[in-house]
């Protein structure tokens, strides 16, 4: 695996506070040089961790999901923002899943929800998508419940699919829904699968 901006969609990092409280942090990497991964964390609030200490990482590429343990040596904040820089000197293990492969992509859709008695629905549009769930582009921050149905049109095919929701975020100042799917058929994760594989190959012979 080459460790860039460029083929990094996110890192996960499972460290512990000083009061010895487990925290699972999603960052962007920043930057990488020969001993280092620096990477960058946007957080309500500062963490205190005790440096330097052993960390679980996740690395989420769009080939799959890359882990190891290795070493946080410390920790920097510029609130909002916390920055970890950890040793790249690792031995990686590699999981390749449906449930990883995630490719960028932009549709319209619709969310529909129920609050109290009355029926909600909330126009968007993708963001990326993978055969277990989906990043929405939302028009301004709602409160989204726990339970929703999801109306996707994928290669000019339409869906409505149960989703539970995953997180709400406000990435460059747009808000965004994740989702994760809730028992979907087999022959639907088949058909996103062989959309999400055939999407990518179009993109690596674009830039061939």
């Amino acid at each position: 695996m080459k460790l860039s901006t460029e083929n990094i969609d996110y890192l996960k990092i499972k460290c512990r506070d000083r009061w010895d409280n487990d925290h699972i942090i999603k960052a962007t990497l920043k930057s990488v040089t020969q001993n280092d991964l620096k990477t960058c964390a946007k957080l309500d609030e500062k963490i205190y961790i005790n440096t330097p200490q052993q960390v679980e990482m996740f690395i989420i590429t769009n080939e799959g999901k890359f882990s190891t343990t290795t070493t946080l040596k410390y920790t920097e904040y510029e609130d909002p923002y916390m920055f970890f820089v950890l040793d790249k000197n690792s031995n990686f293990s590699f999981q390749q899943s449906r449930e990883y492969f995630r490719i960028k992509y932009k549709d319209g859709a619709i969310i529909y929800y129920k609050d109290g008695e009355e029926n909600k629905r909330i126009v968007c549009n993708t963001i990326d998508i993978s055969a277990n769930g989906v990043k929405l582009e939302l028009p301004s921050r709602y409160n989204i419940p726990k339970n929703v149905t999801l109306k996707l049109i994928i290669n000019r095919r339409e869906f409505n699919i149960s989703a539970s929701l995953v997180r709400i975020s406000n990435e460059n100042e747009t808000p965004s829904a994740s989702f994760q799917f809730v028992s979907l058929k087999e022959s639907d994760i088949d058909f996103i699968s062989k959309f999400c594989i055939q999407k990518q190959l179009e993109e690596k012979r674009n830039k061939l």
